[in-house]
């Protein structure tokens, strides 16, 4: 066998080996690590939308037209929310229909009661 039958040999062992490494890295990745990466892609985005409308909630948004509102500083994510009055109304209600009374609106139905018992009383 001379030099260069050795040198041919040892560079086909060394493909061989080279591409059975590589593959078996590939394969790691691709079974082992994505899943996981997935998953933690599935919960960043969770998690930003979450700040997200915490921001909206404490009214850390600026308007900036009739139908949208740049809310940003969410883990250094920015968006531009589009919203029609329509939308917004809905919203708006929806917050309402879940919130607990606050003691001033029970106090306004108080005296709306007391005023329609009154006017009952005397006409």
């Amino acid at each position: 066998m001379n030099l260069e039958q050795k040198y041919t040999e040892m560079m086909e062992r060394f493909k061989r080996e080279a591409l059975e490494t590589v593959s078996k890295a590939i394969d790691t990745v691709h079974c082992d690590l994505a899943p996981h990466l997935e998953s933690d892609t599935d919960a960043n985005v969770s998690h930003q939308a979450g700040q997200l409308i915490d921001a909206i909630l404490r009214g850390n948004f600026e308007r900036r037209d009739d139908y949208s509102v740049w809310v940003s500083g969410i883990s250094g994510v920015s968006t531009l929310i589009r919203m029609t009055d329509t939308e917004y109304d809905h919203v708006r209600k929806n917050l309402l229909s879940v919130m607990p009374a606050c003691p001033k609106d029970i106090e306004i139905k108080s005296l709306k009661e007391q005023l329609a018992r009154a006017y009952d009383r005397h006409f």
